[in-house]
């Protein structure tokens, strides 16, 4: 059984499920993947699981585009994520954060 990042055939699978959204789906289905509490996050999802160039550009491609998209019709406002690494950074993971969800 091969991971997705060692399968052609999972990581196509993957780019037809990106692919196949629009606009403020593309954004909800980034999010969506952000949010696992986990280090598989959409970072590791482009830059690791996909290993093949070709598709990895692609889904780079598509994202960039819907995020055009998203940005004409807010009227070209972008939104702001917040990233930070609380966990480890301003408390310990002693059970008060998911200890090591950033691996």
């Amino acid at each position: 059984r091969a991971g997705l990042h060692a399968s052609r055939r999972k990581q196509q699978a993957v780019q037809r499920l990106i692919l196949s959204t629009r606009a403020e789906q593309c954004t909800a289905l980034k999010k969506c993947i952000d949010s696992t509490g986990t280090y598989h996050n959409l970072y590791k999802l482009v830059y690791y699981d996909i290993s093949i160039p070709s598709i990895r550009n692609t889904v780079l491609s598509h994202i960039q585009r819907q995020s055009r998209c998203v940005r004409e019709q807010e009227g070209f406002v972008a939104g702001i994520k917040v990233c930070s690494d609380i966990d480890d950074t301003l408390y310990s993971s002693g059970g008060k954060f998911p200890a090591g969800c950033d691996k």
